[in-house]
């Protein structure tokens, strides 16, 4: 499978499986404990250290060479993976510039009325943080929308390769310019729907779906280590790829009437 489909179904691994990871990893560099800050630290300076298209070679082409041949997993998922790290570096330099905005008032006031870490981060911290880094956020979300097309590089053609691959074929080569320009509209309707979405219900359903999609790649990737190819076919026939590919569609389809409507009214 290809085309929009695939497009949706990556921008969506990458968007949501970015924000809990993002968030973790901001959090983990602001951590008081020398070697937490030193792996997060350097896990995002590393990643955003890189062009995207590095990280998905590697994933692609040298991850296999570099590990037993019962560990490798699904070439999708490896792809996958790669753009929600890239997605989470530059996310979570997003939100500590979110958790530095919060004052360190507001902090103490309540830890003098008793809230615990956790209590602080969940009810003082993170909601102002998130308020905050609405603007950069959605940006880097339609980012990694047009950040997929350059995976058809490594032989998995989105929307954009498999307009290439349409190409090769003389009967479609009259018409690449409305090709084009439908592959252009489809970008365009996509990057709509998200910057005209209500921000802060964007962010906590990305975060709910983000949180069941890394728990799911981690799971894949833990039975594929083991070794338990009975256990990964079954994962891998799991509709987890046609449900987020649908509610992607339909979330950016009803994002945009939302929009539409509210204009109208």
């Amino acid at each position: 499978w290809g085309g929009l489909p695939l497009t949706l179904f990556l921008a969506v691994i990458a968007c949501l499986a970015g924000v809990p990871l993002g968030i973790l990893l901001a959090l983990g560099r602001r951590s008081s404990l020398p070697l937490i800050r030193i792996l997060c630290t350097g896990f995002i300076e590393a990643v955003r250290g890189v062009p995207l298209i590095t990280l998905l070679f590697f994933g692609a082409f040298v991850l296999p060479m570099l590990v037993p041949a019962q560990w490798r997993v699904d070439p999708m998922v490896r792809i996958a993976v790669c753009l929600a790290a890239f997605s989470a570096a530059y996310l979570a330099e997003v939100f500590r510039g979110g958790l530095q905005a919060v004052p360190q008032g507001q902090v103490m006031a309540a830890q003098a009325m008793g809230f615990t870490r956790m209590q602080v981060l969940r009810h003082v911290v993170l909601p102002q943080a998130l308020r905050v880094t609405i603007a950069p956020t959605v940006s880097n979300f339609i980012g990694a929308v047009k950040d997929t097309s350059l995976v058809a590089i490594v032989n998995i053609y989105d929307i954009t390769g498999s307009l290439k691959m349409a190409m090769s074929d003389p009967h479609w080569i009259a018409y690449f310019v409305e090709m084009y320009m439908v592959a252009c509209a489809v970008y365009l309707l996509i990057g709509l729907a998200i910057a005209f979405a209500r921000p802060l219900p964007l962010l906590k359903i990305a975060f709910v779906l983000g949180v069941a999609s890394s728990l799911y790649l981690a799971v894949l990737l833990a039975v594929t280590l083991r070794g338990d190819e009975q256990l990964v076919a079954l994962l891998s026939r799991f509709p987890f790829k046609v449900f987020l590919m649908r509610y992607g569609v339909f979330f950016a389809i009803g994002m945009l009437l939302w929009h539409v409507t509210n204009q109208a009214n």
